[in-house]
């Protein structure tokens, strides 16, 4: 009896042996299966049995003898305090563990399991074992676990949290990446005993770290950055450890490459104020970066992603449209690999575009006007409820002749004298904020032509000759003759193109007074001359003469 107990003892050994050892001899073990079977470590205490550690903490009992193998005892039933025992995670069991949805922007769907319709997601939802969750352009999500640790989705991203589980000893953690841009932001910290696996259509990451972030392209090639911490990458049966401040790239059908330095963040380049569109932010070069990625956020922690691109290192990061108010703006650095380096330092900054600047009407751009009072008036910005306008002699506005705030859209202003001037216009809000200047116009006031130098009008017989200084062929003239100074009375209202009129001389005798102006090629008149006089005498009786001789010899005759 007592050597059929031992030679079944020594068969159930062989077995407890065997039974583990059968699969790897039929299938090498892949880099998954590695990463599946890391351990946890259980301390025995007094008191405890196999088969007591095995009901307590494993899923299946099966795996008891599997347990005993991994341990090399020699005798499974004897097992001692202070022994240490290494439990695969996989055979531990657990309950799931659920997530909620703490950030959300945008549309997001999730569904329960993949034959289930997608439903759209809110905050507060909570996320469970089997879900699946996507992203729309432009939108993100945050999952959070009641462990602390978190998981931010960014646009066009569909994940599938195929195990979360939590037991005594451990936290697993195993999602699908089916598609999309990247996962960022995983991190926790616990005193469990943490297994958080990603698997992608061409490779599986095992996470040791706190930071990552993993994107998987329409090529279905893998890119994994550690932020914090470590990530093991496998695939193709080669498995690589990628440290902080690393990464490596999955193509698919081969393993990962060599993990690599990532590069360093550019610096934003900030040139306030942002109070116009487009909005250009520009960032430092970086040696050996292929492009930029730049995310515009509302919030620090850039979950809030108000745009993100993807720019060459030279140009600026551009936004067209954007609301007025705060916002974070950071870049990170792209290598040829297409490894994204480590996030710059958000930066602050504040957009304020409103009320916007005003489109001016008149004057027209380079406008020749003949005043020196000035018709100016622009288009009506429905969020002013004033304005604010400015004239120099100058592009820089440092010679200003005019600063007015009007309350509407036109305005009348004098300018001291004539030249070229620039004028622009911005809107006040109803708080006193001042948008920004409009585009600067500009428009010359031309000087008038010249003022003729009027000779003394000469009186020859019939005739009145008047004559004036010749100011070219440029010009024209127009010339005036009335019986009063003021010109109320005009008798003669005659233009030529010489510096000379003749005109008849006026049958009623008494004073006339004359006045000229230039005119020049484009039909602008100056002004009129001071006025000359000129004398027109009575005529003297002759026929009176005649007549008086002969009366007075009528009257000796008689």
């Amino acid at each position: 009896m007592r050597q059929a107990r031992y030679a079944r003892a020594l068969i159930s050994h062989a077995l407890i042996w065997m039974v583990p050892l059968l699969p790897a001899l039929s299938h090498p073990a892949s880099a998954a299966s590695k990463w599946l079977e890391k351990k946890v470590d259980l301390t025995v205490v007094q008191g405890d049995t196999l088969l007591g550690v095995c009901g307590k903490y494993l899923e299946a009992k099966k795996n008891c003898h599997k347990l005993a193998r991994i341990n090399r005892l020699k005798n499974p039933d004897r097992i001692y305090a202070g022994q240490k025992l290494a439990i695969p995670i996989s055979f531990l069991k657990g309950i799931p563990m659920e997530g909620r949805v703490t950030f959300i922007k945008g549309d997001a769907w999730t569904r329960e399991n993949k034959s289930a319709e997608w439903a759209a997601l809110h905050p507060g939802d909570h996320v469970r074992e089997g879900n699946s969750l996507k992203t729309g352009a432009g939108s993100t999500i945050e999952i959070t676990f009641e462990d602390g640790s978190s998981i931010f989705q960014n646009p066009d991203t569909a994940l599938e949290y195929s195990t979360t589980r939590q037991g005594p000893l451990h936290l697993l953690r195993e999602l699908f990446l089916l598609g999309g841009h990247t996962i960022t932001r995983v991190k926790g910290a616990t005193g469990k005993e943490q297994r958080f696996i990603i698997r992608t259509p061409s490779a599986l990451a095992s996470v040791r770290g706190t930071e990552f972030r993993l994107s998987i392209d329409g090529a279905e090639t893998t890119r994994s950055e550690v932020m914090n911490g470590i990530m093991d990458v496998g695939a193709m049966g080669r498995d690589v450890a990628v440290r902080e401040n690393e990464g490596t790239v999955v193509q698919k059908g081969l393993p990962p490459i060599a993990p690599r330095e990532l590069l360093p963040p550019p610096q934003v380049i900030l040139r306030p104020p942002f109070d116009t569109l487009p909005l250009n932010v520009g960032f430092t070069a970086i040696s050996g970066a292929t492009a930029y990625r730049v995310q515009l956020t509302r919030d620090r922690d850039g979950k809030d992603i108000v745009s993100e691109q993807t720019i060459e290192p030279e140009s600026p990061f551009t936004i067209n449209e954007i609301e007025d108010g705060a916002y974070y703006v950071r870049g990170m650095s792209i290598d040829d690999a297409g490894l994204a380096g480590m996030s710059s330092e958000p930066v602050p900054i504040t957009v304020r575009v409103n009320p916007s600047p005003p489109l001016p009407v008149s004057p027209a751009e380079g406008a020749e006007l003949r005043s020196d009072v000035v018709e100016m008036n622009w288009q009506t910005v429905q969020e002013a409820v004033g304005y604010h306008l400015q004239i120099a002699t100058d592009r820089t506005f440092s010679k200003t002749v005019v600063d007015m705030a009007p309350g509407d859209a036109r305005y009348a202003a004098t300018v001291p004298e004539p030249g070229h001037y620039f004028y622009r216009i911005r809107s006040r809000a109803a708080d006193g904020y001042e948008g920004a200047w409009s585009a600067t116009r500009s428009f010359i006031v031309v000087p008038p032509p010249p003022v003729p130098s009027l000779e003394k009008p000469a009186v020859e017989g019939k005739e009145i000759r008047i004559r004036w200084h010749d100011l070219g062929a440029a010009y024209t003239y127009h010339c005036q003759v009335s019986r009063d100074s003021s010109f109320r009375e005009v008798m003669v209202d005659r233009k030529t193109d010489g510096p000379e009129l003749v005109i008849q001389k006026p049958e009623m005798p008494g004073t006339y007074y004359v006045r000229t102006s230039a005119i020049d090629s484009k039909g602008y008149e100056g002004n009129f001359s001071p006025p000359q006089s000129f004398e027109v005498e009575s005529r003297f009786p002759y026929a009176l003469l005649g007549f008086v001789p002969l009366g007075m010899l009528l009257l000796l005759l008689f």
